[in-house]
């Protein structure tokens, strides 16, 4: 472990520090209104000063599945595999998001907003034979 986060090996071959498990908690300005550094707090270590020009958000998790890996679905790189109605092979259990995973898909807060809808629409009907598939557009809606 570095003085805050943790290292690859790797890392230090290329040059680059990398620093996990913290948060940015205050950009200091320059007198000039400029960047000059970052306040950083990560976990198990002393908060720290960096020298900062700029600031790129890359925000992200690693999925957990936690208990639902145990439940029998076909698990494809930490996704839960669906179809595209988003129903997985189990009966009555879809997936969207970040935990979904098919051929193609494209993981981005767009496409789970798409994943989420198309999964309700799939449900109603596999809940209720009666109901529409497509709900109809919502700028139609009074």
């Amino acid at each position: 472990m570095d003085e805050i986060g943790r290292i690859d090996p790797h890392d230090r071959e290329v040059g680059v520090r990398i620093i996990t498990d913290a948060e940015v908690t205050r950009f200091v300005e320059a007198p000039d209104g400029s960047l000059s550094a970052v306040d950083v707090s990560a976990k198990g270590a002393d908060d720290e000063r960096l020298p900062a020009h700029s600031v790129v958000a890359a925000l992200g998790f690693t999925a957990d599945l936690g208990p639902i890996e145990s439940w029998g679905l076909e698990i494809d790189h930490r996704a839960i595999a669906v179809d595209s109605t988003m129903k997985t092979p189990r009966e009555r259990v879809y997936a969207a998001g970040d935990v979904a995973a098919y051929p193609g898909k494209v993981k981005l807060i767009a496409t789970g907003f798409g994943e989420a809808a198309t999964a309700v629409n799939n449900i109603a009907v596999a809940l209720d034979p009666d109901a529409h598939l497509f709900p109809g557009h919502s700028s139609n809606a009074e």
